[in-house]
């Protein structure tokens, strides 16, 4: 994958995409064209970038986050960092993790009309495969940036690049 930043784009076009090594991309790109409002601002058009408020719902992140925050204990007692899964974790890890929680919740599913199934439950075993299926994809665009090998270890030349850097402005 390649990063282009601003300095790549044609002239007044500023833009902050990554280009992965299929030839596709996702853009975000400023074409010129201005939205005026009735207060009298102005930006530039919506058109042709990522939609993240309608792609996302809240109660579906905080959902998620509350069962990440839940599971930051670790069985010394510690607290891991939020970000720790970003270090690098292998990918069959991720995969064999997705299958379990995949697992509870297609049992969870099967039986959902059933006396004693919780839908705590359920959520879990919902976030937990979201979970897996980020890291799985974050471990992926990892090793294609040059970050990572395909055991989720740093790049031959150890160093992380945080992931502000890996961007342009938005």
């Amino acid at each position: 994958m390649t990063m282009l930043d601003d300095n790549d784009a044609p002239p007044g076009q500023a833009h902050s995409y990554l280009e992965d090594s299929m030839g596709g991309s996702h853009k975000s790109v400023d074409d010129g064209t201005l939205r005026s409002f009735e207060s009298g601002a102005t930006r530039d058009t919506a058109e042709g970038k990522f939609d993240y408020e309608g792609f996302l719902h809240p109660w579906v992140l905080e959902w998620y986050a509350e069962y990440m925050d839940r599971n930051r204990e670790q069985s010394d007692g510690s607290i891991r960092p939020s970000d720790n899964w970003q270090q690098g974790i292998p990918r069959d890890v991720y995969m064999k993790s997705m299958f379990r929680h995949f697992m509870d919740l297609w049992t969870n599913h099967r039986n959902e009309n059933k006396v004693g199934i919780v839908a705590s439950e359920r959520n879990d075993a919902l976030s937990g495969v979201l979970f897996n299926v980020m890291g799985y994809m974050y471990e992926i665009v990892a090793e294609e940036m040059g970050l990572r090998n395909e055991a989720g270890g740093l790049s031959s030349d150890g160093e992380a690049i945080p992931p502000a850097s890996l961007r342009g402005p938005r």
